[in-house]
């Protein structure tokens, strides 16, 4: 059985682009979503993560 998750690194949300978050996080949607899973940051949204990656992230899971 596979996990229900679908994990944005930590890393990409501090350092990535809001492009870049939203191709991986749209793509994770793609692959995992017709079965049902949770876009989620890796353990937690870092303190210092761009605000811009983070609202990337949530657009891509509407």
């Amino acid at each position: 059985m596979r996990s229900p998750w679908g994990d944005v690194p930590p890393a990409m949300l501090t350092l990535g682009t809001p492009e870049d978050v939203h191709k991986y996080s749209t793509n994770l949607n793609k692959e995992l979503g017709p079965e049902g899973f949770i876009l989620a940051a890796g353990c937690l949204v870092p303190v210092n993560a761009k605000p811009e990656n983070v609202k990337a992230m949530i657009a891509a899971a509407v």
